[in-house]
């Protein structure tokens, strides 16, 4: 990363008092329109001299910025490889975007310099209109407190005054905790830093005294989801009919399903005839058809399914 000279959204301002190499707190221009937490700031970013001298460019990430005293605190100096802590006279220059995202080491995860409130187990509430930030596909990624930093996919997002909700999975990997969100940022890319991908998640099966066991994993790419199941162990039939729960509801299309050709096993024997699964059009529901029936699975013994659906979301 190299030092940027500041365009028009960058944040100029000056230090207010020299600092040591070491020092972890400062004071720069109060009232400034940047993150108040988690930013990323460059200090003498027009100085010719040399990276590494005194005075010379350096990338500090904080902790917090208060916009009342100009407090900048919890400082990582050198935050770029190729800067290092260094003193800086008062009055040096100073820079910031309006997120960290223009120095940030990692550029794939944006902070999203907002306060993110719990709603249900599977949705969060932001102040203002935000559907032109987010989108279904977006990866996120926060900490709370019981279980730090987790991961999800965005599946909608919605606006009625005065908030948007933004309806996220974790599948069963990751819950949300009716609690405190904080460094919480959000990613566009297809892979960013430490994104799992590929998440876990339990489905709800019917046509069963005993659940199959199996191994049910699922990603999302843009408004695509990509479901994979095995049933590794056929479950004990108690009905003619086979059904099981898809991760996140499909798209409202009208007139439209989604089809797979799952393995299958009747009555603990490999099915001899070309079964059938569908998804409709806004469900979370697959149907597994027999020969051709939805209604032609043996009510007795043991039957799975195990199969590859892409569907829309």
């Amino acid at each position: 990363m190299s030092v940027n000279g500041p365009t028009g959204d960058f944040v100029t301002t000056t230090l207010n008092g020299a600092i040591t190499s070491s020092a972890t707190i400062m004071t720069i221009g109060t009232g400034l329109e940047i993150p108040a937490s988690n930013g990323v700031l460059q200090l003498d970013y027009d100085s010719t001299k040399a990276v590494g001298s005194d005075d010379g460019p350096e990338t500090v990430k904080y902790t917090t910025y208060s916009t009342s005293t100009g407090d900048i605190t919890g400082m990582t100096r050198g935050y770029d490889a190729n800067t290092s802590g260094v003193a800086h006279d008062n009055r040096a220059s100073v820079q910031c975007g309006p997120s960290s995202m223009y120095f940030n080491i990692d550029p794939s995860w944006i902070p999203a310099n907002e306060t993110w409130t719990y709603a249900s187990a599977s949705t969060f509430t932001i102040t203002g209109d935000k559907t032109d930030k987010y989108a279904v596909g977006d990866k996120i990624k926060l900490d709370q407190t019981t279980d730090g930093t987790k991961y999800y996919y965005i599946t909608a997002v919605s606006y009625s005054s005065p908030n948007t909700t933004v309806t996220i999975t974790g599948g069963s990997d990751y819950d949300f905790d009716n609690e405190t969100v904080s460094s919480n940022y959000y990613s566009k890319s297809s892979s960013p830093v430490d994104f799992p991908q590929w998440f876990n998640y339990t489905p709800t099966y019917a046509g069963f005294s005993s659940d199959p066991t199996a191994i049910s994993r699922f990603s999302i790419a843009g408004t695509k989801v990509t479901l994979c199941i095995r049933m590794h162990s056929a479950g004990t039939s108690n009905a003619n009919t086979f059904t099981v729960t898809a991760p996140v509801t499909s798209k409202t299309i009208t007139n439209m399903t989604w089809a797979i050709v799952p393995v299958s096993v009747d009555n603990g024997a490999a099915s001899a005839t070309a079964d059938f699964g569908f998804l409709p059009s806004n469900s979370v529901t697959i149907t597994f058809y027999k020969a051709g029936s939805a209604t032609g699975w043996t009510t007795s013994g043991g039957k799975s399914a195990s199969f590859t659906l892409t569907y829309e979301i």
